[in-house]
């Protein structure tokens, strides 16, 4: 019996439609959603880690005969219940987009950040691509997506008292999860069937509900397959190159599978970066196959697909060895009509070393149409690629489009209530009309606007002191660093945080350049400053180990008088309060290595400020009111003399302008000047930076072929 059956024989009719619910992500985006769970037992739904599933199946059936007799709860439920309804039968508007959308859209990346229950994503891509298919089904559109389900997911991060990361990982149970397996015709669970090598890898088939969009997920931890072939979706971003590749074979080959299985007729299939580059080669082969000559087939399968490259760093971009490529491919696509060389021809540009295979080019090479995620991106991958665009004739560039985020699942539901009260019920639905929050300085008191900020500010103190609390319970965090776990930090002081992948060129240490400038800074008995510090860095990346090592030993340093935490585990549940409840935002990536950087997106439409190097999206967002800028924007700058001139910027800034004018407090409590360029913030950037604007833009730029 499956626990869908067993969860409709344990609810109450009057109650089922909990079970729908349960099994759509809606519910983590809708303003009321959560609470329909919660309501039912707040203890029980904290200890499942806000799995519906697992909640439900914990929940005595005694707890569901009280919501039968409590008014309230039973109001709230149906008017979620309504809410879902009307939206799951919404169609897309025409009206709306300004445009007629493409009927049916495909959609491939190896990692989905939705929510916390389904822990398949490690960082800023998969969190963005979550963030596309939940504003594609507010959008209505008919969109489908693939992925991986990793039965390991990313890693637990935990650290010693020296500060050294160590990776749990734990195993991820699908069944007691918001998913569902496809099933053939006899209802025994799909399989499809991939080559890899002289073999072929069986492929279990889950389906996740993204409110109106469709994620499916592909696992090989199942016992058809051999036991080297069921460890292919166990973790995310493993170094093994061999593992690699055969993952990134299963992603783009087996969703283009899964597609022409499901009879979807899509009109466009987006490649949301080079790990998805194989789908081409399946799509081709089809061509081939079908008798067309291979510059035929190739025309045909670019004018389905198009690509999206984030990274600005070659080292990001995947690579294999020719040998590795034709051990793992090479016999499936030269039995199907697509020659050796000629596969790996399609891997090559005049900047790739030879005898290696680039999935960024391989990607290129098969689309129509590129496009990088930032103004700044595509102009530095433009130049990282000039050579590549000099020799092919069917692309001339890649285009900028610009990442955005889902702002009704990052504006906190505190900011939610007060941009309804005074922009009206609909504000969510006009978001991207500049017009609409042109006039926030009038429409929204400044005493209002700090009071909720105040509020929600102590909302992270308190949702960290808990979380402090059942991560000593679980001896999840060892008591040596409870002192600088956060549990010291003071909501009525100026609170800077830094949360983000510990990568070398995002520079975490870098405001310890000079320790002891940095102590007066925080710990000034009148004018004190505190730094929340959270991310987590990759299993192998022996620099970013080095940086955790650095910001957690600075936060258990009593110098510092508690005003330094580091918050281990970083994750969306974490992140969802950070952005909100600091009042800076700080971002000091080394230029112009930031793809964009969507979290300084999701702080500014909390109306809290950016303190951020002119990378990525704030280049852009940037307009000398709404925030402050690192160092200068030369290019020419060494490493060494970067970091110096731009530690230097930032101690100024926090001195001369960031302190005193959070501190220039008014008799009512708050600093005027700060909340009109907290109020500046958020009116000139939230109407940009946010995924139904990133959206219209794929659909017109990249998703409708030209006429």
């Amino acid at each position: 019996m499956s626990f869908k059956t067993e969860l409709q024989q344990k609810i109450p009719q009057r109650l089922q439609g909990l079970i729908d619910l349960a099994y759509n992500y809606w519910w983590t985006w809708s303003s009321n959603g959560e609470k329909v769970f919660s309501i039912i037992d707040p203890i029980l739904w904290e200890e499942n880690d806000k799995n519906p599933i697992k909640f439900l199946l914990s929940v005595e059936e005694s707890s569901f005969e009280k919501i039968l007799t409590n008014k309230t709860a039973l109001k709230r439920y149906d008017r979620v219940l309504d809410e879902f309804t009307k939206y799951m039968n919404r169609t897309s508007d025409s009206t709306l987009l300004d445009i007629t959308p493409p009927k049916q859209i495909g959609y491939l990346c190896a990692e989905y950040g939705i929510h916390r229950s389904l822990p398949i994503y490690s960082g800023g891509l998969g969190v963005l691509a979550g963030d596309h298919l939940k504003e594609a089904s507010d959008l209505a559109l008919n969109f489908h997506a693939v992925g991986l389900l990793y039965s390991e997911g990313y890693f637990i991060q935990r650290l010693s008292t020296t500060g050294d990361q160590t990776e749990e990982y734990e195993q991820f149970n699908p069944v007691d999860s918001p998913l569902i397996p496809l099933t053939d015709g006899n209802g025994a669970p799909l399989l499809l069937k991939i080559p890899i090598g002289q073999h072929e890898v069986f492929v279990k088939v889950w389906h996740v509900k993204v409110g109106k969009s469709n994620l499916y997920l592909f696992d090989t931890n199942i016992p058809e397959n051999l036991p080297e072939d069921r460890t292919i979706t166990q973790r995310l971003y493993q170094g093994d190159r061999h593992l690699r590749i055969r993952q990134e074979i299963v992603l783009g080959i087996g969703g283009i599978r899964l597609f022409n299985l499901l009879g979807l007729n899509l009109d466009v299939i987006h490649l949301n970066e080079g790990h998805t580059a194989f789908a081409g080669i399946e799509i081709l082969l089809q061509y081939l196959k079908q008798g067309l000559s291979f510059s035929e087939a190739r025309e045909k399968t670019r004018q389905r697909l198009v690509f999206t490259t984030h990274t600005p760093v070659p080292a990001g971009h995947d690579v294999f060895s020719d040998t590795l490529v034709l051990e793992t491919l090479g016999s499936y696509t030269s039995s199907n009509g697509l020659a050796n060389h000629i596969l790996l021809e399609l891997g090559r540009s005049p900047t790739s070393p030879g005898n290696y295979f680039n999935m960024t080019v391989l990607a290129m090479n098969l689309s129509r149409i590129v496009n990088g995620v930032s103004k700044l991106n595509a102009q530095v991958m433009n130049k990282m690629f000039q050579d590549y665009f000099k020799s092919t004739s069917h692309i001339k560039e890649i285009i900028p489009i610009t990442n955005g985020v889902h702002m009704p699942t990052w504006i906190h539901p505190l900011m939610q209530q007060l941009y309804t009260k005074y922009l009206g019920e609909h504000w969510i639905d006009n978001i991207d009309k500049q017009e609409l929050w042109e006039n926030i300085d009038i429409l929204i008191p400044d005493e209002e606007l700090w009071k909720v900020h105040t509020l929600i500010k102590k909302s992270l103190y308190l949702y960290n002191q808990e979380r402090t609390r059942r991560e000593i319970a679980a001896n999840a965090l060892d008591t040596s660093l409870v002192y600088s776990s956060g549990i010291m930090i003071d909501p009525n002081v100026l609170t800077i945080g830094f949360a983000r992948r510990f990568a070398a060129y995002k520079r975490a240490p870098l405001i310890f350049s000079d320790p002891e400038r940095l102590r007066k800074i925080l710990t000034n008995p009148y004018r004190p400053v505190q730094l929340i510090f959270a991310g987590k860095a990759h299993p192998d990346d022996s620099y970013g180990k080095s940086f955790l090592r650095t910001v957690t030993q600075y936060a258990q340093d009593p110098r510092f008088q508690g005003r330094i935490a580091f918050v281990q585990d970083y994750g969306i549940e974490l992140a969802k309060h950070l952005v909100a409840g600091v009042d800076v935002w700080l971002n000091n990536p080394r230029l112009p290595r930031e793809a964009s950087g969507t979290s300084g997106e999701k702080a500014a439409a909390n109306g809290v400020v950016n303190l951020s190097t002119a990378d990525g999206w704030w280049r852009e967002g940037y307009n000398k009111k709404n925030g402050w800028v690192i160092g200068t924007f030369d290019l020419d700058l060494s490493d060494e003399e970067r970091d110096k001139l731009d530690a230097e910027s930032l101690y100024n800034i926090l001195e001369k302008d960031i302190i005193p004018r959070y501190y220039n407090n008014h008799q009512n409590g708050y600093s005027p000047s700060w909340t009109e360029i907290m109020k500046e913030s958020i009116k000139s950037t939230i109407w940009k930076f946010n995924t139904k604007r990133m959206l219209k833009d794929y659909l017109q730029k990249m998703y409708l072929k030209p006429v």
